[in-house]
């Protein structure tokens, strides 16, 4: 059966991680739980294609729908805090598009909703986490520490 793999990733500083759902705070090491094993990420294209394309990107959303014309209220919330707090450019992977990719990030990430974001190769959460992030400022602090955007765009 499938059987679940840690990985491990150490970050300077502390970060906010989400595990099944909840938000835990962590000093060094952080460590990350997937639900696929190891077997699978190697013998599965739809996985190895997502994390290279996490890993290539230092902000990526996957969302139901275009960052230009999101197809549902929840992906349209999260491009609007992105876009709230200094992102111009949104690179996003369309869902709706590739039913694979729609079952598969759920998988990976070990979240069953969509839009998931990103950001330096971490998975942050999904839709009212990244709402509750722009409402307490982290989000913007980590598009900063991350230099997605700019300090100095902060109004």
């Amino acid at each position: 059966g499938v059987r679940s793999f840690y990985f491990a990733s150490m970050l300077s500083g502390s970060r906010a991680i989400f595990t099944h759902g909840l938000r835990r705070s962590l000093v060094l090491p952080q460590v990350r739980l997937f639900c696929i094993s190891e077997e699978d990420m190697k013998n599965n294209p739809v996985f190895q294609n997502i994390q290279k394309d996490v890993e290539q990107h230092k902000l990526l959303v996957f969302m139901k729908g275009v960052p230009e014309q999101p197809q549902c209220g929840f992906s349209n919330a999260v491009i609007q805090a992105l876009q709230m707090n200094g992102v111009a450019n949104i690179e996003a992977r369309n869902v709706l598009v590739d039913p694979d990719l729609r079952e598969g990030i759920k998988k990976f990430s070990d979240w069953p909703t969509i839009p998931q974001v990103y950001v330096a190769g971490e998975f942050i959460g999904g839709c009212d986490i990244v709402l509750n992030m722009h409402k307490t400022g982290e989000l913007r602090d980590l598009l900063v520490k991350e230099k997605i955007v700019e300090s100095e765009q902060k109004e």
